[in-house]
């Protein structure tokens, strides 16, 4: 798994546009510090994929729920607001694609999805 590659698309397809939301509406509820906290959230799951070695589905499966906890649990922070659909859509997208790339066997119907409890 190429973690870098992952982590470039966290930011491009994230965190670029979180900050930037931030930055334009300094009433809006969200910190840089929480896109921040964000992005460690994220990061921390790529590494934790990349660190497993012949990964099992329910060690995979234990990553993305240690990870969507995480990040509910920061949106839940900021009211709802730091996450909202285009950036869950983005963060599902790179969460299910890099269990994917580790060795999920399973459809990947969804999987972050599933467990997100927006």
């Amino acid at each position: 798994m190429n973690a870098i590659i992952y982590k470039e698309k966290i930011i491009s397809d994230v965190i670029d546009e979180m900050l930037s939301l931030a930055e334009d509406d300094e009433n809006m509820g969200v910190s840089a510090d929480d896109v921040l906290e964000c992005k460690e959230i994220l990061f921390d799951y790529i590494d934790a994929l990349a660190a497993l070695n012949e990964p099992r589905d329910d060690e995979i499966i234990a990553e993305v729920k240690a990870a969507v906890q995480a990040l509910g649990e920061l949106n839940e922070s900021t009211g709802g607001l730091l996450i909202e659909a285009a950036e869950r859509e983005a963060i599902c997208e790179i969460i299910q694609e890099a269990a994917a790339e580790c060795g999920f066997s399973d459809e990947l119907s969804d999987v972050a999805e599933e467990i997100f409890e927006w």
